[in-house]
């Protein structure tokens, strides 16, 4: 607030287009934080038309929701501590369970997996099942599980990181505008 910045959810990405520019029309100034995993109702031209709206976009890596842009982020030694992590701040989700369809996912079933998360092989399509469930079993869809999940992983990032970097870019915009 210090900032004069307001956060608006416009409760979904399909919302974006008709939301922002009505909001630059009242004179806000305006940025965009969401997935990239939607192009069917955010395509690139539509990401060209925002800004030049002088809508600022901020969108992760293209295919990625939060979801994976967060699992394909964090270093892996720390992936089996988010799960948990997840798990202990979600009203309903428990690891185990979480564990089980990760490893029953068809993508990775014949890895062989052993149950506990942190003997795990790294590797880019185990990220992308974590993500994709993360995603579909909405386990960090609420602001507070986003927010624990964050909490979490946001210093285990390293700098460089999708993530990180757009979310300075993001902190960058609203206090230069």
């Amino acid at each position: 607030w210090s900032l004069a910045t307001s956060y608006f959810n416009c409760c979904g990405i399909s919302q974006v287009k008709p939301v922002c520019p009505k909001l630059v029309d009242l004179g806000y100034k305006t940025a965009v934080l969401c997935d990239n995993d939607a192009p069917d109702q955010l395509s690139e031209q539509d990401v060209h038309d925002l800004r030049d709206k002088g809508i600022h976009v901020c969108l992760w890596e293209q295919s990625n929701s939060t979801e994976n842009q967060l699992f394909h982020d964090l270093p892996w030694q720390h992936v089996s501590a988010l799960l948990a992590t997840i798990c202990e701040n979600h009203d309903t989700l428990e690891l185990a369970s979480i564990d089980d369809s990760i490893r029953k996912d068809t993508r990775v079933s014949g890895q062989n997996l052993s149950a506990d998360p942190a003997d795990w092989p790294e590797g880019p399509v185990l990220r992308e099942v974590m993500g994709d469930l993360a995603n579909s079993g909405s386990w960090i869809k609420r602001m507070d599980y986003a927010g624990k999940a964050f909490q979490f992983a946001l210093p285990l990032l390293p700098d460089a990181s999708t993530l990180k970097s757009r979310l300075d870019a993001l902190w960058n915009w609203i206090r230069n505008e």
